[in-house]
């Protein structure tokens, strides 16, 4: 799993597309996709259905084998569904409050008088939730922001 959030949190390009090949039916499965793979198969899949696997990941889809969704819809209707859930669930909560603030209307300055010790302090956070937003800029990231109903 940690491969899988180094290949997919680069921040240079495009982002890389993750398909993970398992001889295993455990709960690596189920925690590849939060990770951030975009489909997973059994290694005993035919040729046909891991070529197809292999075109759906690389064409922007997302694709998992028969046995692994089942699995994941076990996983994903155990876990209770609440309103108010929080938004980017991959960031952390000081990354969360660093994403609200700009769309507040703060400047980086004055992020860094509530919140860090310096400017860089602020600059990696921001930098951090660039890439795990998959944005190249700020008004990417604020527009992502109000979508997501923080900043208001």
């Amino acid at each position: 799993m940690e491969a899988i959030r180094a290949i997919t949190s680069g921040t240079a390009g495009p982002r890389p597309r993750v398909l993970v090949v398992s001889r295993f039916e455990d709960d690596d499965e189920v925690a590849a996709p939060r990770a951030g793979a975009h489909g997973c198969v059994a290694e005993e899949a035919s040729r046909d259905e891991l070529l197809r696997a292999v075109r759906t990941v690389a064409d922007g889809g997302a694709v998992f084998s028969a046995s692994i969704a089942e699995r994941l819809g076990t996983y994903f209707s155990a876990i209770p569904a609440f309103p108010g859930r929080l938004a980017f669930p991959r960031l952390t909560g000081r990354e969360r409050e660093i994403l609200d603030l700009p769309a507040r209307g703060h400047t980086n300055r004055r992020i860094t008088r509530h919140l860090a010790p310096s400017d860089q302090t602020v600059r990696n956070h921001v930098s951090h939730v660039f890439a795990k937003l998959q944005v190249s800029n700020r008004d990417d990231a604020m527009t992502r922001a109000r979508d997501a109903d923080l900043g208001t």
